[in-house]
C-alpha cells in the first residue's frame, strides 16, 4: 500500500500520480518507445500514434501534463487511437477469415476423401485435427471476436477497451514496462531442452524423460518434473512457450518472481501426479499442468485483489479457462486433461494459501516465500540439466 503526500492511499502502483517519468524539457511533445524518449511536434505525435510501431509507443508527453502518460489519456489522440484499433480489428478479421478458409480447404483435401492419402497415418490424422482445432479456436474465433479490443501488452488478461478504461490502460502500460527475467529464464530452459530434443529425436526424448507411469512406479520419480520440459512437436512447443511468456509475466509482475517459480514447479508436479492417478496407463509430456497452475493462481489473485486490479481481470481469466477447457474436451484423447486439471487446482489452492485477502500489488513475499522461490528456481535449472543430459547422454 502506497501513501502519497496529502494522505491519499493507493493499492496499486499504476494508480500513483508519479508512476511514470517526468517529461524532458527540450520538446513540448514526444513519445517513449521501449526506454527511449523521442521529442517531436504535435503533428508527428498524432501521426506516430495513428499507426502500430515496433517497439510500441508506451507513453507520450504534451505541454498539458508534467509527466508522461499513456496515449489514451491525451484527448486529441483518442480519435486516432480508436481509428487504429478499428483498423487493427479489420486486419485481424481479414487474416482470421483467410486462415480459416485455408484451414478448411486443407481439412477437406486431407480428410474429405473416403480414405486419407497413403502418407497419412492415424497418428498424423489426430495430430492434424488438433492443429485445426487449436487454430480455429485460438487463432480464429477468439481473435476474431475480441482482437481489436485487447490491450497490447497483456491481451489474454486485461480485455477492456482503450477508450473506456483508463485504469486498465495504465495497468497494461505498467505491466509492459516491467522486467520479467524469471519468465524469460524458464523459457530459456525449455528452449535448451527443445534443442536437445531436436538433436536426439522425439522418441528418444520421451524414453529419456517422459511421464512413463510404469517407470515412475519403479522409482524414477524425477520424471514427474522432466516431463514438463519436453514437447511433442514444434507446434506444441510454440503454444506452451507463448502461453508461458504471457501468463508468467503477469504472475511475476503482479505478484513476484518467487511466486512464479513456486507455482510453476509445484503445479507441474501436481499435474504429473494427477495424471498418474487418473491416467495410469499413458505416457505424457508437456508443461500444460504448470501453465494451468499459473492460470489458477492468476484467477485467485484476481479474486483476492479485485479491488486493486482493473475491471475485467477476473472475468478474462475465467474466459481463458473456458477456452482451454473447451479445447481439452474436444481433444479428449490427445491432451492430458488430468495433468491440466491437477495443475489448475493446485494453482488455485496455492493462490488461496499464499495471497492475503487484502493488501497491495505487487505482492510482498515473505522471507519464507523468497527462500522457497530460490529453491524452486534451482530445482527447475537442475531438472532442465538432467533432462538434457538424459536425452543426449544416457539414452
Amino acid at each position: 500500500m502506497d501513501i502519497v503526500p496529502g494522505g491519499q492511499t493507493f493499492l496499486s502502483p499504476w494508480d500513483l500520480p508519479d508512476i511514470f517519468p517526468v517529461k524532458p524539457p527540450e520538446h513540448p511533445y514526444g513519445i517513449m518507445t521501449g526506454k527511449k524518449m523521442i521529442g517531436c511536434s504535435r503533428e508527428e505525435l498524432i501521426k506516430r500514434c495513428s499507426r502500430d510501431q515496433v517497439p510500441p509507443i508506451h507513453l507520450v508527453w504534451t505541454p498539458d501534463a508534467p509527466r508522461l502518460v499513456p496515449p489514451a489519456e491525451v484527448l486529441f489522440l483518442l480519435n486516432v487511437i480508436e481509428a487504429r484499433a478499428m483498423s487493427r480489428g479489420k486486419r485481424t478479421a481479414i487474416i482470421v477469415l483467410f486462415s480459416l478458409a485455408v484451414l478448411g480447404i486443407g481439412y477437406l483435401l486431407f480428410f474429405g476423401t473416403a480414405s486419407p492419402p497413403p502418407p497419412w497415418t492415424p497418428a498424423e490424422e489426430n495430430y492434424a485435427t488438433i492443429i485445426l482445432l487449436f487454430n480455429v479456436l485460438f487463432a480464429g474465433l477468439l481473435p476474431f471476436g475480441t482482437g481489436s479490443q485487447l490491450i497490447r501488452s497483456s491481451r489474454f488478461i486485461l480485455s477492456e477497451t482503450l477508450a473506456n478504461n483508463a485504469r486498465a490502460i495504465r495497468c497494461s502500460v505498467w505491466v509492459s514496462m516491467r522486467h520479467a527475467f524469471g519468465t524469460l529464464g524458464i523459457a530459456i530452459l525449455i528452449a535448451l531442452v527443445g534443442i536437445a530434443q531436436v538433436k536426439a529425436g522425439l522418441i528418444r526424448s520421451i524414453v529419456a524423460g517422459g511421464l512413463d507411469k510404469d517407470l515412475i512406479r519403479h522409482g524414477e520419480y524425477l520424471r514427474l518434473l522432466t516431463c514438463t520440459m519436453l514437447h511433442g512437436n514444434l507446434f506444441h512447443f510454440c503454444v506452451n512457450t507463448f502461453a508461458l511468456l504471457f501468463l508468467g509475466r503477469l504472475v511475476e509482475v503482479l505478484a513476484d518472481r518467487a511466486y512464479l517459480m513456486i507455482v510453476y514447479l509445484v503445479s507441474g508436479l501436481a499435474g504429473s501426479v494427477t495424471s498418474i492417478l487418473m491416467l495410469p496407463n499413458t505416457t505424457s509430456i508437456g508443461a500444460s499442468g504448470a501453465l494451468m497452475g499459473l492460470v489458477g493462481f492468476l484467477g485467485m489473485l484476481g479474486y483476492c485483489r479485485r479491488s486493486s486490479l482493473p475491471p475485467g481481470f477476473l472475468r478474462s481469466i475465467f474466459t481463458s479457462f473456458c477456452w482451454i477447457a473447451l479445447v481439452g474436451w474436444l481433444t479428449l484423447k490427445n491432451i492430458d486433461n488430468a495433468a491440466c486439471s491437477g495443475g489448475f487446482y493446485c494453482g488455485l489452492i496455492m493462490g488461496w494459501a499464499m495471497i492475503g485477502r487484502n493488501g497491495q500489488l505487487p505482492l510482498a513475499p515473505s522471507n519464507t516465500v523468497k527462500i522457497a522461490g530460490f529453491v524452486s528456481a534451482f530445482a527447475l535449472i537442475v531438472t532442465a540439466g538432467v533432462c538434457v543430459a538424459k536425452i543426449l547422454v544416457v539414452y
